[in-house]
């Protein structure tokens, strides 16, 4: 299995490009600001 890590995962692009890692099967570790209000992905 793939890995990949993605930082602002949380942001506009970051939570794109998370839900796109995830839908082809990669592991994902995702880094967000712990302050952040956005829902995670």
């Amino acid at each position: 299995m793939k890995k990949a890590i993605v930082t602002g995962a949380n942001g506009f692009i970051g939570s794109a490009v998370v839900s796109e890692l995830l839908n082809q099967n990669v592991e994902v570790w995702a880094l967000i600001r712990p302050e952040s209000e956005k829902p995670l992905f």
